[in-house]
């Protein structure tokens, strides 16, 4: 996506942070967006699963779960993949490509994992809230809750790659 691309290329503009590390530091806060929003979604769902007694809501997370499940596997298995039967040009770039982001990764301190994480949860529960302060105010009586729900499916229904064209259609969908 574009906002993807600038951010990288804005890391090597502005700071002269190579293009890897640039990824390398997405991938990180996008991981921890990914995590943050899972749980708030998973607390959320299951708070609307009791109230509304719904197996479409259970059946929703449940899909969630087993994806992000999934997802660790997959990401995984990248970082464990034993490239060296193969010197195609794109397999030896994907391999060094691979090989500097788990260098990358193991620099991060804990205290800085901590940090991306807890501005991950508070960045995402603004949000939440900005969106409940909204529909309150246009008169649309909405729990906070409910809120935190809807955007945590649009949210992780966004991550699955089957992107219309802009997007459009899924953020409209699940409101």
């Amino acid at each position: 996506r574009v906002g993807e691309v600038s951010y990288v290329t804005s890391f090597k503009k502005y700071f002269n942070i190579n293009y890897i590390d640039g990824t390398n530091k997405l991938i990180s806060i996008r991981f921890f967006d990914y995590i943050s929003l899972f749980i708030l979604f998973l607390l959320s769902s299951f708070y609307i699963n009791i109230i509304t007694e719904s197996k479409i809501i259970f059946y929703m997370s449940l899909f969630f779960l087993i994806s992000m499940i999934l997802s660790f596997i997959f990401i995984g298995l990248v970082f464990n993949l034993r490239l060296n039967k193969f010197n195609n040009k794109i397999i030896l770039k994907l391999r060094e490509y691979i090989g500097k982001t788990k260098i990358s990764f193991g620099k991060i301190r804990f205290i800085d994992i901590l940090a991306l994480f807890f501005l991950s949860l508070v960045y995402w529960l603004l949000r939440v809230y900005m969106g409940y302060y909204i529909l309150n105010y246009l008169g649309i009586d909405v729990n906070l809750v409910s809120v935190l729900f809807i955007n945590g499916v649009t949210m992780l229904v966004s991550l699955i790659p089957i992107q219309t064209f802009g997007g459009f259609g899924i953020f409209e969908a699940s409101w």
